[in-house]
């Protein structure tokens, strides 16, 4: 386990620690961050890998062999040694894309840098993850329950039933793993400032190429159709699930089956013959009652929100969100 006291970045806003048996958020206050630097933020199976390898794409282009572990790591993550990952960011001398799985108030913020999260609806994020869970192997809970136990409870394998998974984990807000609550609506208010996208994994589903072209735009990255055609082309399921060692995780050594076990089926609605209609109203009315309606609606349907507020934001005059002992990034006023 790492023990290394980290220290704050020079210029850095010190945000809202968070801690769990996978992460810890105090890593990124030992990374200087670059006014070209990309953050993709997501919950957990929301799209995330998915989401990395069109950006590092958009950044690399169609002949780079992409290593999605090493070009754009976790962070936060408290697997490896941070030296080796403080290392290998401070090697990269192209645009980095980094990625995170923490709230935004418990990222260090730069008003200098682009930050995109991708939101899955909240049963298809479930389902997937315990799948996720379900054929984790066992160097996978040797490394999270030998974290200190302080971080929350040690993971146990799951039961085999997908819909008792899914109620166990909406109730309880995300255990065995972290907060989803807290992780979504951190970045839904902050959906209008202009260097955050916000888009949802049915957005890439079914728009693909419009909503590429709007991350593009977003990110200042000229593309034409050409450029369009390949990036959908090498970001395809089939292509990643065939190529998986260089996309999953750590090369997928956690997982029963290797890498490809990582790419489950990259669709939603595999919960649709487990759900009764009375048991589907009820996940409504939990999520409705947990994010509020117009964020519930937009992580249930990805309607009612165009991921381009950057654009035409006016922001007014920030001030300081104090949150117990420490100081978290300025919001704009409407967003307190």
């Amino acid at each position: 386990m790492n023990k290394t006291a980290p220290t704050q970045a020079k210029g850095a806003s010190h945000p809202h620690v968070f801690a769990s048996r996978h992460i810890d958020s105090t890593i990124w206050n030992l990374v200087p961050l670059r006014a070209d630097d990309i953050i993709v933020g997501s919950y957990a199976k929301s799209g995330t890998t998915w989401l990395q390898t069109i950006l590092c794409r958009l950044v690399h282009g169609p002949s780079a062999c992409l290593d999605i572990s090493e070009l754009s790591p976790w962070v936060e993550s408290r697997h490896g040694e941070i030296s080796n990952k403080l290392s290998l960011l401070k090697r990269q001398q192209h645009r980095r894309v980094l990625k995170t799985h923490l709230p935004l108030n418990s990222l260090v913020w730069d008003a200098r840098v682009r930050y995109v999260y991708i939101a899955r609806d909240a049963v298809d994020v479930a389902w997937s993850l315990h799948h996720h869970h379900k054929m984790a192997n066992d160097a996978w809970y040797t490394f999270l329950n030998t974290q200190d136990d302080s971080l929350g409870v040690r993971f146990q394998p799951p039961s085999g039933d997908a819909k008792r998974y899914f109620f166990e984990w909406l109730e309880s807000d995300g255990l065995p793993f972290w907060p989803y609550r807290k992780n979504v609506l951190s970045w839904w208010h902050a959906r209008f400032l202009d260097n955050v996208f916000l888009l949802h994994f049915k957005n890439l589903k079914t728009e693909f190429r419009k909503t590429v072209k709007k991350l593009a735009m977003f990110l200042e990255i000229e593309i034409d159709a050409g450029m369009l055609n390949w990036v959908e082309s090498l970001t395809k399921f089939d292509h990643m699930r065939a190529h998986a060692e260089l996309y999953a995780p750590n090369s997928g050594r956690f997982w029963s089956g290797g890498a490809e076990t990582f790419f489950h089926k990259g669709e939603d609605g595999l919960w649709r013959s487990s759900l009764s209609g009375q048991e589907f109203a009820r996940y409504q009315r939990l999520l409705q009652g947990s994010l509020g309606p117009s964020c519930s609606r937009w992580i249930r349907t990805g309607h009612d929100w165009n991921g381009l507020g950057w654009k035409n934001a006016v922001l007014g005059s920030g001030r300081a969100i104090e949150q117990g002992p420490t100081t978290v990034r300025p919001w704009p006023d409407r967003f307190v």
